[in-house]
């Protein structure tokens, strides 16, 4: 399986530790799909499994000291998402 790119989002937001403000950052959202090419006797046919989502926090350095802590980045267009310090996202891939 590979993962392929199917959509990037980058926006100016804020994170937060619960209700603690930690700091306005940049950021960007980049969310992956799996992908397997199954051999057909007609062609190939694309199986796609589950997604991911990365985040990235612009400057990195607002989030250190947060390892494995539970953070909220709250979009420019006011949308929340919920990541680690390490950037992977909980949740589905919208």
């Amino acid at each position: 399986m590979t993962l392929r790119l199917i959509k990037s989002e980058r926006g100016i937001g804020k994170v937060f530790d619960g209700r603690e403000f930690i700091a306005d950052i940049r950021y960007e959202i980049l969310i992956y799909k799996d992908e397997r090419e199954v051999p057909l006797l007609d062609g190939t046919l694309i199986e796609r499994g589950a997604g991911s989502v990365l985040i990235q926090v612009i400057p990195p350095a607002s989030v250190a000291g947060r390892e494995g802590r539970k953070l909220t980045l709250h979009m420019s267009d006011g949308r929340k998402r919920d990541f680690y310090s390490d950037g992977q996202a909980f949740g589905e891939p919208y």
